[in-house]
């Protein structure tokens, strides 16, 4: 494994204290850095403009908003492919404009989407470092990612995250979709620890800090996608509360080695 040495505030040497057995990670918002995705958004506003003349305006203004209103409707699926996301999400988008596209249309508008996405993807600022300085200080560390396999390996080849966690766990492989328990708890056991004795690092409330919380893992969130959505929740649910806020990855080396966690009833 290969660690940046870029970061080092802290003396690491000392692991007997880390009052964390892991710390988990989303993927897309957390370790990367999500604008790779407004790539493919271009891609496939250039393409819906050439195949149906819908304005490029347009779909660059819907697309988003039509996959977080889908991503609301599909929330209680315990499992679903990435894909069949993205063909319903461009599926609305272009009857929406007076169209009608086919099976075929939609799968090559969305291997379309990530050719011109994941070779954008790149770290969030600290993320590598961050895992590195974990690892050093005996917190074994996972990635748990809503992705299709093809997709989750590509991402991680394409940032250099790959092989950098204990484990690597995208939805496909688990047949679970965050937020349902099933993804969260099979990477607790491939690292065999305690929901209790582990920490989760998400930008989405609805899907890393509900998943998260209900599991019993100890949970922490990055606030600028909060800040992008117009602030904090005010669901008077306590599984959409954080006990922690973030406002980047470096936060996590003081939270995870200096800090201990407070009793949590999985």
């Amino acid at each position: 494994m290969t660690h940046a040495a870029t970061y080092s505030p802290i003396n690491t040497n000392d692991t007997s204290s880390a009052p964390w057995g892991a710390v988990l990670f989303d993927l897309s918002g957390t370790l990367l850095d999500e604008s790779y995705i407004s790539h493919g958004v271009v891609q496939v506003a250039t393409d819906l403009d050439t195949r149906w003349g819908i304005d490029p305006g347009v779909t660059l203004g819907t697309f988003m908003p039509t996959l977080r209103a889908i991503s609301k409707e599909w929330a209680d699926q315990p499992f679903y492919m990435m894909r069949d996301m993205l063909y319903a999400v461009l599926d609305r988008l272009i009857v929406s404009c007076g169209h009608n596209a086919s099976r075929g249309d939609l799968v090559l508008l969305e291997h379309a989407f990530w050719m011109a996405s994941i070779p954008a993807a790149t770290p969030a600022q600290g993320a590598i470092e961050v895992l590195g300085v974990l690892a050093d200080a005996g917190i074994r560390t996972g990635i748990v990612s809503y992705a299709d396999i093809p997709v989750f390996d590509a991402l991680l080849e394409q940032t250099g995250l790959g092989g950098l966690t204990d484990v690597e766990l995208c939805s496909e492989m688990a047949r679970s979709c965050k937020p349902h328990p099933a993804i969260f708890r099979q990477a607790l056991v491939a690292i065999k620890v305690e929901p209790v004795d582990a920490l989760f690092v998400g930008d989405s409330v609805d899907c890393d800090v509900v998943g998260a919380n209900r599991v019993g893992m100890h949970t922490a969130l990055l606030t600028a996608r909060e800040h992008a959505l117009g602030g904090p929740s005010r669901d008077d649910d306590p599984d959409t509360h954080p006990d922690h806020h973030i406002e980047g990855l470096l936060d996590i080396v003081d939270l995870a080695i200096h800090s201990r966690p407070t009793n949590r009833c999985a």
